[in-house]
C-alpha cells in the first residue's frame, strides 16, 4: 500500500513537473530567440552607426580640406592685393598728373564759342 502510494505520488509529481518543464523550455526558447534577434539588431545598429560616423568623419575631413584651401587662397589673394597695391604706388610715383580739359574760345561770329579738347600732362596742355 505504501509502495502504491509512493508510486502514485511519484506519478503525480512527474506529471505535475512535465508541464512546468515544457513551460520552462518554451520560455528558454523564447529568450534564446529574443536574445538572437536583439544581438542581430544591435549589430545592425552598431554597423549603421559606424558607417555614419565614418561618413561624418570623411565629410568633416573633406570640409576641413576645403576650408584649408580657401584660407590658402585668401592668403594668396592678400599677397596679390599687397603686390598690386605696391605696383600701383610705384606707377603713381612715376606718372605726372594727367587730365583732359575743354577750352571754350569765341569764334568772332555773333558770340559763338568753339570747344577745344586738351590733354594736360604735368601742367603742359596741348589741343588734340
Amino acid at each position: 500500500m505504501i509502495i502504491n502510494n509512493v508510486s502514485t505520488v511519484n506519478t503525480a509529481i512527474t506529471s505535475g513537473i512535465a508541464p512546468i518543464r515544457t513551460d520552462l523550455t518554451n520560455v528558454n526558447n523564447a529568450l534564446t530567440t529574443f536574445t538572437t534577434n536583439l544581438r542581430a539588431d544591435l549589430n545592425w545598429v552598431n554597423g549603421d552607426l559606424n558607417a555614419k560616423i565614418t561618413a561624418m568623419t570623411n565629410n568633416a575631413n573633406y570640409a576641413q580640406a576645403r576650408i584649408n584651401q580657401v584660407n590658402s587662397d585668401v592668403g594668396g589673394l592678400r599677397g596679390t592685393d599687397n603686390w598690386l597695391q605696391a605696383q600701383i604706388n610705384a606707377i603713381s610715383g612715376r606718372i605726372a598728373p594727367v587730365f583732359w580739359r575743354v577750352i571754350q574760345t569765341p569764334t568772332g561770329h555773333y558770340g559763338a564759342m568753339v570747344n577745344t579738347l586738351q590733354l594736360c600732362v604735368n601742367g603742359d596742355c596741348r589741343s588734340v
